[in-house]
C-alpha cells in the first residue's frame, strides 16, 4: 500500500509528500487500516496529533476500502472522527 500525506505549511499550496511503502499481510479492512495507523505513528504522527488533524481519507472505490459498514473508511471514522473519506475523482465511472 502506498501512503501519501497532502499538507500545507505556514499557508502555503498544499502538496503530496510520499510517506511510505506499506506491505500488507492480507488485503482485509482490519489489516489496511491497522498497518495504515502504524504508518502514520512510526513516521512521527502521534495519536493526539491524529485525532485533532487527520481530515480525508483518499481511496479508489473498493468496497473493503470504502465500505460503508465495515470498509477501512468506516473504521477510520469510528476512531477519528473528523476523517472525511473521499472516492478519487480518477477511479470513479462518469
Amino acid at each position: 500500500m502506498l501512503v501519501y500525506i497532502k499538507a500545507a505549511i505556514n499557508g502555503s499550496d498544499p502538496v503530496f509528500v510520499f510517506l511510505d511503502l506499506v506491505e500488507l499481510v492480507n488485503q482485509t479492512a482490519e489489516c489496511i487500516t491497522s498497518r495504515l495507523v502504524r504508518s502514520l505513528k512510526d513516521a512521527g504522527f502521534p495519536e493526539e496529533y491524529l485525532l485533532k488533524n487527520w481530515v480525508s481519507f483518499v481511496s479508489d472505490g473498493a468496497s473493503v476500502r470504502l465500505g460503508k459498514k465495515s470498509g477501512v473508511a468506516s473504521r477510520l471514522r469510528a476512531k477519528y472522527p473528523a476523517i472525511f473519506p473521499w472516492h478519487r475523482m480518477n477511479h470513479q465511472k462518469m
